[in-house]
């Protein structure tokens, strides 16, 4: 689920030495949907890649060129940031492409740990971190207002070992009375706040996902 935007820090020659060979790509942080990459997947070529969210939801990469360090003539960092930067504002990536933030945004939940153990608080930290990387900046800054009001104030402090199948539906399910006396089951504002209605699967799957790794079962319940 996660997105691997945390390799060392490209702006070192030598940590781009300790990357190994792999299908996918490397990623650094520019500004949040904004990332440059680094590519060695045959051990022989390495390139420089530019990133960008687009706003319906995908990403848009393009190749920048050779690594300096493995290819003479080719790009060193400054040159390839540089690059990708040239291409973020280019119309055509304007068009389609989220709007970018600084890393120094304000990211974080209002979570204080009081509990031992992996809690309800620490998984949505990790939720909040992989959607920080993967979403645009309005979406991402609505859902983290929801789940500090509405998901780590009330179950933050419950721990994920203990978070079983009834209290997950008392927190994200409610029963409204209807005019023929039956009862609907409708979305609470607890999932309400994690993005779980019918025009947000996306993100109750990766709520889903998140919750159910930090259980580490299979989540049968869920």
């Amino acid at each position: 689920m996660h997105c691997n935007l945390h390799a060392p820090a490209f702006s070192e020659e030598a940590n781009l030495l300790t990357l190994p060979v792999r299908s996918s790509d490397y990623w650094n942080i520019l500004e949040y949907c904004r990332h440059l990459g680094f590519s060695n997947r045959n051990g022989r070529d390495r390139f420089w890649l530019a990133r960008v969210r687009l706003r319906a939801g995908k990403y848009r990469q393009t190749r920048l060129g050779r690594v300096k360090l493995y290819h003479p003539g080719g790009l060193d960092y400054d040159e390839a940031v540089d690059r990708a930067r040239a291409w973020f504002v280019t119309p055509e990536v304007q068009q389609i492409a989220s709007e970018p933030y600084d890393v120094g945004t304000n990211v974080t939940l209002r979570y204080v740990k009081k509990t031992d153990g992996f809690t309800v608080g620490d998984a949505m930290r990790d939720y909040a971190e992989w959607k920080r990387v993967a979403a645009a900046k309005t979406h991402f800054e609505t859902n983290r207002s929801l789940i500090n009001h509405h998901i780590v104030s009330r179950i933050g402090d419950v721990r994920m070992a203990d978070f079983h199948g009834r209290l997950f539906t008392e927190f994200f399910v409610t029963a409204k009375p209807c005019r023929n006396g039956s009862l609907r089951l409708c979305p609470s504002l607890g999932a309400r706040a994690a993005g779980i209605g019918p025009r947000c699967s996306v993100d109750a799957a990766g709520l889903r996902q998140t919750l159910c790794e930090a259980r580490k079962d299979r989540c049968s319940w869920l």
